[in-house]
């Protein structure tokens, strides 16, 4: 895609343009602009991704489109041996379409299939189907952890404030009880002990791990979809809803008797975590994969 920028915008610069690709839904696939956003990718000797930002220098700029969507949430620090970038999309026709603040320039884009593969529209639609709810279980799940962390934090920084306090024992015993689970967890959902690629034999993968595996064997693949790649899927899934009623049951459970305790002796104690801000126009938001 080639188009030009009257002077050079930057990550600093007071505009921001914006590259949108939509399907022909109008939902918005792929986003990217002059400022990066989100964490660096983690490190991953097989899956090296370069920040995605649009370039905007004064005069002709180009941007190649991958024909793939939105990156997946990523947890900062955590080793990947699976791809955090976005899948492929299914042949057919999409916008592109260029914001600096009030200008919007559209574009049609077609993304034409392989004509070496013989695959139906409704294989592509099967593919693209399951491939989305991997991507939603794999924002999930690695939203799961940060929502976490950002809990223990809270549960460590309220601790701090206890100092000499008279039910300072009892709050530690809640304290610990809200962390160890928390960590438990946490430890079922990713593998936060490896460091290098090595480390996969040292350190056995974890959900997350076993979901971006399946992801992109069926991201990889021509369609259609085979019936161990839907078994696969129904295993995760079960497996995954054990882990979620954990997760409900600390946040909407353990923290609130944690916080019910701090508040009964006037000690301000740990906020729930947020819902993150969305980055584009409600209405216009990413479907997943």
């Amino acid at each position: 895609m080639l188009f030009r920028s009257a002077e050079e915008l930057t990550a600093e610069s007071e505009q921001e343009l914006v590259l949108e690709i939509l399907d022909p839904d109008g939902n918005v696939v792929r986003r990217v602009s002059n400022r990066p956003s989100g964490p660096p990718a983690p490190p991953n000797p097989f899956f090296q991704i370069p920040p995605d930002v649009l370039p905007a220098k004064e005069g002709m700029n180009s941007y190649v489109w991958d024909m793939r969507r939105d990156r997946l949430t990523q947890v900062p620090g955590l080793f990947s041996f699976g791809p955090v970038q976005g899948p492929m999309v299914a042949p057919g026709p999409f916008h592109a379409r260029l914001t600096l603040g009030e200008t919007v320039v559209t574009q049609p884009v077609e993304v034409v299939a392989d004509p070496r593969v013989g695959a139906t529209a409704e294989d592509f639609e099967a593919q693209q189907a399951m491939i989305a709810t991997i991507a939603a279980r794999l924002d999930e799940l690695h939203q799961t952890v940060l929502d976490l962390r950002e809990v223990k934090q809270g549960v460590e920084t309220a601790m701090a404030r206890v100092g000499d306090h008279e039910a300072a024992e009892t709050f530690q015993t809640a304290a610990d009880a809200v962390v160890e689970s928390i960590d438990a967890l946490e430890l079922e959902l990713v593998q936060v002990k490896s460091q290098t690629f090595q480390d996969i034999i040292n350190f056995p993968n974890k959900l997350n791990m076993d979901y971006m595996d399946l992801a992109g064997k069926v991201d990889a693949m021509a369609p259609p979809i085979n019936e161990g790649m839907r078994r696969r899927h129904e295993d995760l899934e079960t497996r995954w809803v054990g882990y979620a009623a954990e997760r409900d049951r600390i946040l909407d459970e353990a923290l609130p008797a944690f916080n019910s305790l701090f508040a009964e002796h006037g000690i301000p104690a740990v906020q729930p975590p947020q819902e993150p801000e969305p980055t584009i126009e409600p209405g216009d938001e990413a479907k997943g994969w």
